[in-house]
């Protein structure tokens, strides 16, 4: 249970730096191929999220991370607004097309 949290948590610090904006930027990809992927086993997990991210991983950001989804940051950098509460109500999503 605690590795699939500790990879959920990565996973969303890492979509969140890099693909939030453009879940398919070519550009991030690469980065992440290029600074993360390919090195295998051979450097550290750590210390490779660090270098992409350019901050040190925290227990507080790491605890940020499992809080927000994803689906929140796709949507919002999609342009959608929630509506409710956040606080376990239900809640909305609705594409803002106004451009405000």
């Amino acid at each position: 249970m605690y590795s699939h949290l500790w990879c959920r948590a990565i996973a969303n610090i890492l979509y969140k730096e890099l693909f939030a904006l453009d879940p398919f930027s070519r550009h991030g990809g690469e980065y992440f191929r290029e600074h993360f992927l390919q090195h295998g086993a051979g450097k550290r997990p750590r210390e490779m999220v660090e270098y992409l991210t350019g901050s040190k991983l925290t227990a507080d950001r790491l605890a940020n991370a499992l809080v927000t989804p994803i689906e929140h940051s796709f949507k919002v950098a999609a342009g959608f607004k929630v509506f409710g509460d956040g606080l376990g109500a239900k809640q909305w999503w609705h594409r803002d097309v106004s451009g405000t």
